[in-house]
């Protein structure tokens, strides 16, 4: 093996194995660094039952706890028999009115507060900070529920559940454990580390692939390589992605947490698994490419039979316009070939957000463009039969 295959390979690999890195040090910078853009990914959850119904438990054993009506009304009436059964109404009347709350329309802004909060506690954990709404504690995903007592009060009060109005803020500062996630901080960390570089380090995995294709003896050889580097790396972040999300969700204390851990994650890891997902797509697309342009027996013979069905389909254009254009400008199909794959890659890197289905409608388009340019070189090359015949036998 020469020293230039050797120094091509080893970009390529380094480039397979950065890339998801860069993928997550993106999806961290736009989803979870930006406050506006975290409560905005967020705000849908606002709308899901399992969301409600998980802040409406919480919130109700916070608020029944710390009133303790009971108590209130033995205070009031010692040996009264109806304090059991007045407390247990008034009880049931928090727990309904809360629920009613969290599935009103009013509740997205109660959201949009534990969004916020949720969202500085995230910066809290890169720096290494305890202190917050949602701290984590040996281990544990913590919850204090002062953020969504405080802006459901409000709506207690207005129903006329008695005793609501005296709720001390400074006792409501209730915890409940989330779920246990003894490697957050430890992923928390890592995040940290890869966003000060995150600016960069695609453009980084990006001049390595280039520069591995660009140094393997055979390139289309070398883009075979990097595309398979590409997908493989897509689909065992993916896979992992997918085992540490399950993890996650089942580490939840109760069913119901467990549901507004999987929500939370599931819909905060959506631009991360479309990012990886167009790792995928991309690598399928730089495999197929290289390999339909590379010297692999099964690669020629693909590409002479496309080739051959396409310039027959253009000999019946021979003696038309196409015809004549195409015989008599010899750089045409070349101009043709190099403009269809550069408008491909400006596609690429011209759209807002990339997503699989871009991807694979761009190397369809490509493909299918490249298709029209033969035809087109088939027209030019059947205005003489016998050249005609020796391109498609080469």
């Amino acid at each position: 093996m020469t020293a230039r295959r050797i120094i091509a390979a080893i970009l390529i690999i380094v480039a397979s194995l950065l890339a998801p890195f860069g993928v997550g040090a993106l999806w961290a910078e736009r989803t979870l660094t930006d406050t506006q853009q975290f409560v905005e990914t967020v705000a849908p959850l606002a709308d899901s039952p399992e969301v409600q119904q998980a802040v409406a438990t919480a919130v109700s054993g916070t608020v029944i706890k710390v009133l303790d009506v009971e108590s209130r009304l033995k205070e009031v009436a010692p040996d009264s028999r109806l304090v059991v059964p007045i407390a247990a109404g008034v009880n049931s009347a928090i727990q309904n009115g809360i629920t009613s709350y969290t599935q009103s329309d009013r509740f997205g802004q109660t959201w949009a507060t534990l969004s916020e909060a949720l969202h500085r506690q995230f910066v809290a954990l890169l720096n290494r900070d305890g202190t917050g709404a949602v701290t984590l504690q040996d281990g544990q995903i913590v919850l204090d529920t002062a953020v969504a007592v405080d802006k459901i009060r409000d709506a207690l009060v207005e129903r006329g559940v008695p005793f609501v109005d005296q709720l001390d803020l400074g006792l409501a500062g209730q915890t409940v454990v989330i779920a246990n996630a003894p490697n957050l901080q430890s992923a928390a960390d890592a995040i940290s580390i890869f966003l000060p570089i995150a600016t960069w380090l695609w453009l980084l995995v990006l001049m390595m692939f280039v520069g591995g294709v660009l140094l393997w003896p055979r390139r289309s050889r070398g883009l075979m390589w990097a595309g398979l580097g590409l997908m493989l790396g897509g689909l065992v972040t993916w896979a992992a992605l997918g085992l540490g999300q399950t993890q996650i969700s089942n580490s939840a204390n109760t069913a119901q947490l467990s549901a507004l851990v999987g929500s939370l994650i599931a819909i905060l890891l959506r631009f991360l698994i479309t990012m990886l997902l167009v790792m995928v797509a991309l690598g399928v697309a730089m495999l197929v490419a290289g390999w339909l342009a590379g010297g692999t027996d099964s690669g020629t013979r693909a590409r002479l039979a496309i080739a051959g069905l396409a310039h027959r389909a253009g000999e019946p254009l021979a003696d038309g316009p196409v015809g004549r254009v195409a015989a008599r400008q010899p750089m045409l199909i070349p101009i043709l070939r190099g403009t269809v794959l550069v408008v491909a890659v400006v596609v690429l890197f011209a759209v807002d957000r990339l997503t699989p289905g871009i991807v694979i409608w761009t190397f369809v388009g490509t493909a299918v463009a490249l298709l029209l340019v033969e035809i087109v070189e088939g027209a030019g090359l059947g205005r003489d039969t016998s050249a005609a015949g020796a391109v498609v036998v080469d």
